[in-house]
């Protein structure tokens, strides 16, 4: 079995930007891929990968005050970064 998979997010604003006056976190998009191979009854090996493509995107932003922790960060705009590319193998046994 070989299985595709596409993740596709559009742009949303920064939470606590209710007047959407500030840019917004750009939308995205990836691909994941999937594969395994069933050896016998009990026994299958499989492989994975998530973002394909090691797509660099933001999946949240938010508004905050730096200048309280850190006086040197003067941006209000925080951002929760995607994950990178990402790979898994292994082997499944039913016992």
């Amino acid at each position: 079995m070989i299985g595709v998979e596409s993740i596709l997010a559009s742009d949303q604003f920064l939470r606590g930007d209710e007047s959407n006056q500030l840019d917004p976190v750009s939308g995205y998009g990836i691909v994941n891929l999937a594969t395994r191979y069933q050896i016998n009854g009990w026994a299958e090996v499989f492989a994975m990968i998530d973002n394909v493509f090691d797509a660099k995107y933001n999946t949240f932003g938010t508004l905050g005050d730096p200048s309280n922790v850190f006086p040197e960060f003067t941006d209000p705009r925080f951002f929760s970064p995607g994950a990178p590319i990402g790979g898994w193998a292994g082997v499944r046994i039913k016992l």
